[in-house]
């Protein structure tokens, strides 16, 4: 009897140790606006800054809200019960779970981390199923809804209707609606109703931030805080009161003193294939989808482009400056190219024959007024054979930069 009472003891403290080894610390990755990095613990985050720590100890510091930039788990946090598709919002905002059912131009949807909440179509830019590789970054104008199915076909009119099981599209020409079974979908691509992607005023908004959840839910939130092992959260919609802290994956602030291109609408997207492959550019992940890595850690904000490639966007006239790095992605002994950057138009920087093995300095530009801005690669020494870059956290900043004093170029880890 006591060897069995001394077993389920010993049971019982190794699931403890285990429990606790999953469970995810409180530990983060602080970014601030002059791009610095910083391993702390979270002590409170408030509509003035956040309040951390150092994971070695020491005094709680305040980091004031025009000081801070992001907030990043320091591990990996496993997706807890993701749903089966991922809808898009126009916004950038992007919500895991499974449609329910519509009423009018509102998509009922069933989240597991915030509940059952209610979208409208309007402001649907996709849904797509979170296992499927479909490429949602094109800002082509889309006339008619189109559902993409996982055999290749796709259906094209107006969708109805969706409900759990099934979406209802009616022809553009009218007729019978034909019903398509969810189980066949890769993606429901919404016709384009936002407003012109070249409106600088897309920019110009209030400052808010963005909670990124463990099962890849984002949302935009006003003044987010901490409380009671939960962040609280002030939804524009005002549907979501508060999520645990521990689902918690990122929390970044948009529109603050950086935006990152990679969040922004181009108003430009063009890539040239040297013959017939095409490439399209990715927004935060290498053109292969894979994470970009570069200088030892995995980026979160960049884009992935092949040449021939030409992105432009809008600026606002409250950003001073831009900022970026590029590199060859990976190993690609092949990989040369061209790469510039211009401002209305006109040359501001030039690397000829960037080849794999190092990433760029830190380009800081001011931008003087510029309305638009241009990222190019162009094809090198060897046509376009692996020519995959990556550019780094290119951001608009609302300061001027301190002048860089790296070397011209780094190694690549």
């Amino acid at each position: 009897m006591k060897r069995i009472q001394a077993l389920a003891l010993v049971v019982a403290v190794l699931f403890c140790s285990v429990a606790r080894a999953v469970e995810p610390p409180d530990l983060w990755t602080l970014t601030t606006s002059d791009f610095k990095n910083e391993r702390v613990r979270l002590r409170d985050f408030t509509e003035r800054g956040v309040d951390v720590a150092p994971i070695a100890g020491g005094d709680v510091r305040h980091v004031a809200r025009d000081q801070f930039l992001e907030l990043q788990r320091g591990i990996s946090v496993a997706p807890s019960n993701p749903g089966r598709f991922i809808a898009h919002l126009i916004d950038g905002d992007r919500f895991s779970g499974d449609p329910v059912g519509t009423a009018g131009e509102t998509v009922n949807w069933n989240s597991r981390a915030l509940g059952e909440i209610k979208l409208s179509m309007r402001n649907l830019h996709a849904i797509a199923r979170a296992d499927a590789a479909v490429d949602l970054s094109t800002t082509v104008p889309r006339g008619e809804d189109v559902i993409l199915l996982s055999n290749g076909d796709s259906v094209r009119g107006v969708i109805a209707s969706i409900s759990a099981s099934a979406a209802s599209v009616q022809p553009s020409t009218g007729g019978d609606a034909t019903n398509v079974p969810l189980d066949s979908i890769s993606a429901m691509l919404f016709a384009s109703t936002a407003a012109p992607a070249t409106n600088p005023a897309a920019v110009n908004q209030s400052a808010s931030f963005r909670v990124t959840l463990a099962d890849g839910t984002a949302l935009s939130v006003s003044n987010p805080s901490v409380q009671d092992g939960a962040l609280k959260l002030d939804s524009r919609t005002g549907a979501v009161a508060s999520v645990p802290l521990a689902t918690v994956v990122s929390i970044e602030q948009i529109n603050g003193p950086v935006i990152w291109l990679s969040s922004l609408a181009p108003s430009e997207n063009v890539q040239t294939p040297y013959l017939d492959l095409s490439w399209p550019a990715r927004m935060n992940a290498t053109v292969s989808g894979d994470p970009i890595r570069a200088n030892g850690r995995i980026i979160a904000h960049g884009i992935g482009v092949h040449s021939y490639s030409r992105i432009s966007w809008p600026i606002d006239p409250s950003v001073l400056a831009f900022r970026t790095q590029y590199t060859i992605d990976g190993d690609q002994p092949y990989g040369d190219v061209t790469v510039r950057i211009k401002l209305d138009g006109k040359l501001v920087h030039e690397l000829p024959s960037l080849r794999a093995g190092v990433t760029s300095p830190v380009i800081a530009i001011e931008t003087n007024r510029a309305r638009t801005i241009t990222l190019e690669v162009d094809y090198g020494a060897n046509a376009d054979v692996q020519d995959r870059v990556n550019w780094i956290e290119p951001a608009l900043l609302r300061y001027k930069p301190v002048p860089s004093t790296q070397p011209t170029t780094q190694k690549t880890e």
